[in-house]
C-alpha cells in the first residue's frame, strides 16, 4: 500500500521522488518494533529516576548523524539520514539492554494477562491511541502542505527543524522528564513552589537559547551548510527560520510543563484532545496558505500553534487547580524579553559595525562564532545582574 498511499500524500512530488520515498519508508518501517520496545522500556527507567536513556543515546546518535552528514552527504544524499536514523535506533536498543541488565530488571513478554480485561486496557489506551492517530494525520497534512512549497524552501525548513528539534529534545524535554517525575509524587502534584521553580528554569533556558541562537546562529549555519550548492542567501533564510523556532521555544517549554503537570494529576483527556485539535488547525492553516504565502505561511501557522497550545495548557491547568495555580508575572516576561533584545542588539551592532555581520569564510565564521558566543554569554550575565531577571545560582541549584 505504500506506493499508492505516498503518492496521494505527496502531491508535489514526481514519480521518481515518490518511488525513492517508498523505498526509504519501507526500510524505516522495519525498525518500528524496535522503536516501540525502546519507548516502552524507558517508562520504568523514568519511574526509577534513571534519566540517561534519552540524553546519552540522543547526544551520541545525533553526533554520529552530524558526522555522517558532514562526511558522506555529497555522495549518498538522503541515504545518510536513513542510515543515521537506523544507527540511532540500534544504539538506543543496545543501551536499553545494557541498563536492563545493570539494574537487574526482570521482564517477560505476556500475550494475555488474566488480571486485566481487554476492555480495561482499551479504556486506558484510547486517549493515547486517538492522539497517535491525530498526530499521524497532522503529519500527513503538513507533508502535503510542504510539497506545495518550493523544493529549496522545503529542504531548508527540514534542515533547520532538525537542528532545533535535536536541541529542544535533549535540553528542554530532559527538563520536562525530570519535572514529571518530581510532580508525580503526591506531595508535589499541587505544589506551587515546584511548578514556579520549573517555570523559571524553562524561562531561563528558553530566553538564553534564543539569545545565543540569534547571536551565533548565522555563523553555525555557515560552518555546517555553506557550499557551492547552499549559498549565503540560503543561509540567511535558514537563519530566519532558526531564530523563529527559538523565539517560540519559551511558549513551547511553558506548554510542555503545564501538560506534564496535568499528566501527573491524571487529567489528560481534555489536555490531549484540545492540544490535538489546535495542532490540526495550525496544520490546516499551513496547508491552505503555503502555496500563496510560502515562508510567511510557516511563520503564521507556527506562531498560532505555539501561542494557542501554551494558553490552552495553562487554562486546563488553571481549571484543575485554581487555588494553587501559578504563572509567570507579566514583569518577568517583559524583563526577560528586554534582557535578550539588549544582548542581541549590542552584540549584532558591534559586529556589524566591525564589518563582520555578512558572508565570510568558514575559518572566520568559526572565530566569529566563538567570540560572539562568549560575549553574548558574558553580556547576558551582566545585564541579568542589573535587571535581576533570574537568580541563576538559585535556579540551577533547586
Amino acid at each position: 500500500s505504500a506506493p499508492l498511499f505516498l503518492q496521494t500524500l505527496l502531491p508535489g512530488f514526481n514519480a521518481i521522488e515518490v518511488a525513492q520515498t517508498v523505498s526509504i519508508f519501507c526500510v524505516l518501517a522495519l525498525f518500528i518494533p524496535v522503536k516501540i520496545f525502546n519507548g516502552m522500556c524507558s517508562i520504568p527507567f523514568r519511574a526509577d529516576r534513571i534519566y540517561t536513556v534519552h540524553e546519552r543515546t540522543g547526544i551520541v546518535s545525533k553526533l554520529i548523524l552530524i558526522a555522517m552528514l558532514l562526511i558522506f552527504r555529497d555522495n549518498y544524499g538522503i541515504l545518510v539520514l536513513v542510515a543515521g536514523t537506523v544507527i540511532g535506533i540500534i544504539i538506543r536498543l543496545l543501551y536499553v539492554l545494557y541498563l536492563l541488565n545493570k539494574h537487574h530488571y526482570q521482564y517477560r513478554f505476556i500475550v494475555k494477562n488474566s488480571s486485566f480485561s481487554v476492555r480495561w486496557i482499551f479504556s486506558k489506551l484510547y486517549i493515547p491511541f486517538l492522539q497517535t492517530i491525530g498526530l499521524q494525520i497532522n503529519r500527513w497534512i503538513m507533508l502535503a502542505a510542504f510539497t506545495l512549497l518550493s523544493p529549496g524552501l522545503l529542504a531548508i525548513y527540514q534542515y533547520v527543524l532538525q537542528i532545533y528539534n535535536n536541541y529542544y529534545s535533549i535540553v528542554t524535554r530532559s527538563l520536562g522528564t525530570i519535572f514529571l517525575t518530581e510532580v508525580s509524587d503526591k506531595e508535589n502534584r499541587y505544589n506551587s513552589n515546584t511548578m514556579l521553580s520549573y517555570l523559571t528554569k524553562g524561562s531561563l533556558i528558553s530566553f538564553f537559547s534564543f539569545t545565543v541562537a540569534v547571536c551565533v546562529g548565522k555563523e553555525i549555519l555557515q560552518l555546517i551548510w555553506q557550499s557551492s550548492k547552499f549559498g549565503y542567501d540560503d543561509i540567511l533564510l535558514a537563519y530566519y527560520l532558526l531564530t523563529f523556532f527559538f523565539f517560540t521555544m519559551f511558549l513551547s517549554t511553558t506548554q510542555n510543563l503545564y501538560l506534564r503537570s496535568s499528566i501527573a494529576r491524571g487529567n489528560i483527556t481534555r489536555q490531549f484532545l484540545g492540544d490535538l485539535v489546535l495542532l490540526l488547525i495550525s496544520s490546516i492553516i499551513l496547508y491552505l496558505t503555503s502555496e500563496e504565502l510560502g515562508l510567511l505561511a510557516i511563520l503564521i501557522s507556527g506562531l498560532f500553534r505555539a501561542i494557542s497550545q501554551s494558553l490552552y495548557a495553562a487554562y486546563i491547568n488553571y481549571v484543575d487547580n485554581r487555588e494553587h495555580f501559578v504563572i509567570y508575572e507579566g514583569m518577568h516576561v517583559v524583563k526577560a524579553l528586554l534582557q535578550s533584545f539588549l544582548v542581541i542588539l549590542l552584540i549584532l551592532a558591534v559586529f556589524n559595525y566591525a564589518g563582520l555581520g555578512g558572508e565570510m569564510s568558514k575559518v572566520f565564521a568559526f572565530i566569529a562564532m566563538c567570540v560572539k558566543g562568549l560575549l553574548a554569554v558574558g553580556v547576558f550575565l551582566i545585564i541579568n545582574r542589573y535587571l535581576k531577571v533570574y537568580n541563576i545560582g538559585r535556579v540551577l541549584s533547586q
